[in-house]
């Protein structure tokens, strides 16, 4: 009430608010100082060249807001720099494993809604301790975490790439929403929100896997959801290395914190991340693509193409929503480059440079691509879905299911995501002109696991059986 009175009193002579918020501090100073109290310098110790104040050197507070008085020359300087670095390199989660063991400071847990893996994260745990099963006592522990997440940590066009419209998790088996919003997944909402006249690629990547990223952004022209599982330390960098102009306001980058107990990380929550780029993605039409893939060239304008193409041919209209697949190939040539056409990766295939994707390794997993087929056609066409198909795939993001959480780690995740797809309706139309490749890198610590450890196998085994019950 005391603002409003100030402000109105003001309007007339302030015409411009060259400090933001604080001529509004300033002006209700002005009209009533009895509302403020002064405090010693100490609590807003000013950093720069012309500071000569004894205070910075028992600061509380230090006013440190230009990056050009990070180069200051004033005594205490170092000292404070010192500390920014500090602070900047600190793990949060030990500050938040410590404070709760202070005398008199207590974390209060924030309140969350109840999520239908609870009740799964409960049950889990307590067949864990039963069974003294330590094996699959790290996975359920990353699955059940609820993750300090941090949407949209750099600038965002929303005006340009559509407004947040964030699609809510449905029970397992729960197709009520989405038929009620229509199977081709088009908004009806307002506040601008693009509907297929952009695709975002959604993504996610933790710091190994950073350059990986990189790669893909440049490559890829129309806006980006990700999510990058990091620590506080990591952030700075991340962020320093994705500010860069061809990624700017295109690029959604959503920072899931990265938990550490002890010497070991847990399994990383890979579906909780595509989850959360997915739900923060602003366009009606996804792409769902792992980090290590490269785009073929102008994939985004054709995927725009693609989409535009099956609404207008009525394939999104009648018989349930449409996944439209993107052949997937791969090559072991660190020094590669993206082919330049469908004709120019057909030419390295038969060289023997480019192959199917995991062709020697997990053929199955792509196989019902038929990729015989796909080399020689020039349109669209239809496949079965058939365990395990894993596809990647552009679909209506509001029609489509959510990935399962209970999956952490390596194995089974994606997999499990195109089963649902295939039980809630959707038909698997394959881009007859469309690809993407992948790019050879070291393997992630779990996918070693996965190779190497029976009983993180049989882990996964389990939850595979958990999820094809649900």
């Amino acid at each position: 009430e005391t603002t409003t009175t100030v402000l109105k009193l003001y309007h007339k002579t302030i015409t411009k608010a060259a400090l933001a918020d604080q001529d509004v501090f300033n002006a209700v100073l002005k009209e009533r100082p009895d509302l403020f109290a002064h405090l010693p310098c100490e609590w807003n110790a000013q950093l720069s060249d012309n500071t000569v104040s004894l205070c910075l050197h028992s600061a509380r507070i230090v006013h440190w807001n230009s990056a050009n008085k990070l180069a200051v020359s004033h005594p205490a300087a170092a000292a404070w720099r010192a500390r920014d670095v500090a602070m900047q390199q600190m793990h949060g989660d030990l500050l938040r494993r410590v404070l709760p063991q202070v005398a008199g400071c207590a974390l209060t847990p924030p309140k969350t809604t109840p999520r239908e893996i609870d009740a799964w994260c409960a049950a889990q745990k307590q067949a864990n301790n039963n069974n003294n099963d330590k094996a699959c006592a790290s996975m359920t522990a990353a699955a059940c975490h609820r993750y300090r997440t941090h949407p949209f940590v750099l600038d965002y066009d929303f005006k340009r790439y559509g407004t947040l419209k964030q699609q809510q998790p449905e029970p397992r088996g729960s197709n009520k929403d989405r038929q009620a919003k229509g199977g081709n997944g088009q908004s009806k909402g307002n506040g601008g929100e693009v509907t297929a006249a952009l695709v975002t690629l959604v993504t996610q990547f933790s710091m190994d896997r950073l350059s990986l990223f990189e790669s893909l952004l440049e490559a890829w022209d129309g806006p980006v959801s990700a999510a990058a599982y990091i620590t506080d330390a990591e952030l700075g960098q991340v962020v320093d290395r994705l500010s860069v102009d061809h990624a700017r306001s295109r690029l959604g980058l959503h920072v899931v914190s990265r938990v550490s107990q002890g010497q070991n990380d847990w399994p990383m929550p890979v579906n909780y991340l595509r989850n959360v780029a997915v739900r923060h993605a602003t366009t009606s039409l996804v792409f769902l693509l792992d980090v290590d893939f490269l785009p073929g060239p102008n994939l985004h304008n054709h995927l725009v193409q693609a989409a535009a193409d099956a609404k207008r041919n009525g394939l999104t209209a009648e018989g349930g929503p449409v996944a439209l697949v993107v052949p997937a190939f791969e090559t072991t040539d660190y020094r590669f480059n993206s082919p330049s056409s469908k004709k120019d990766l057909l030419r390295r295939r038969e060289d023997g440079n480019i192959q199917t994707f995991r062709e020697n390794v997990w053929p199955a997993g792509q196989a019902a691509t038929d990729f015989d087929r796909w080399e020689s056609t020039e349109t669209l066409y239809q496949v079965a879905w058939k365990y395990p198909f894993e596809p990647y795939v552009v679909v209506p993001r509001q029609a489509a299911p959510l990935y399962d959480e209970r999956f952490v780690g390596f194995g089974g995740n994606k997999v499990s995501h195109a089963a649902s797809m295939n039980a809630t309706g959707f038909r698997f139309v394959v881009l007859p002109d469309a690809f993407v490749v992948h790019q050879p890198h070291s393997p992630s610590l779990d996918l070693r696991a996965f190779r190497r450890d029976n009983e993180y196998r049989r882990c996964i085994q389990n939850l595979q059986a958990a999820n094809s019950q649900s």
